[in-house]
């Protein structure tokens, strides 16, 4: 059960954003076996990794804005510390078709209270930020088969945190 394309793809990418400056977090793929004696693969970690990285980093200034796209409500509670307790902005990104991490108790408001701002992302904007590495064929072998469901135009899955990673990579300029 090992991805060698797959694997190869995210390493490359991987290098160019930490050359780039950005913080890559990675963790092992947990792969589970169906009935049926097909395979998935899932990641385990990143959630708190993520969680506790944003904390950390707004605790010491470390950026002004934070976009986290995610849809995992696992995100809920980091995203209200970090935008009711501390400095930095708190904004979210989803694709268009996917439901936004907007704080429940703002959407019980009257009038609704969407919180925080959402960037609602469709097939272009993925497009638009995609690493295309000629050096690599395994990333367009890896986009086209690895996680495409759930997504405008088929994307999405595993691919959406290289591509996220990748917009934040070049919003910083």
């Amino acid at each position: 059960m090992f991805q060698p394309e797959a694997t190869s793809a995210n390493d490359v990418l991987a290098v160019a954003w930490e050359r780039d400056g950005v913080h890559v977090v990675r963790r092992d793929l947990k792969y589970v076996t169906e009935d049926d004696g097909s395979w998935r693969a899932q990641e385990k970690g990143i959630d708190v990794a993520l969680a506790i990285g944003v904390v950390e980093a707004a605790i010491n200034g470390d950026f002004d804005v934070v976009v986290i796209f995610s849809n995992d409500t696992d995100q809920l509670p980091t995203l209200e510390l970090v935008f009711h307790k501390l400095p930095p902005q708190v904004e979210i990104a989803c694709w268009a078709t996917a439901k936004p991490l907007w704080f429940p108790e703002g959407l019980r408001a009257t009038p609704p209270r969407r919180l925080p701002f959402c960037h609602f992302l469709n097939e272009g904007d993925f497009l638009a930020c995609r690493d295309y590495l000629p050096s690599c064929g395994a990333v367009d072998q890896f986009t086209q088969n690895v996680g495409m469901s759930g997504v405008p135009g088929g994307l999405g899955g595993h691919v959406s945190h290289g591509p996220a990673q990748r917009a934040w990579r070049t919003g910083q300029g």
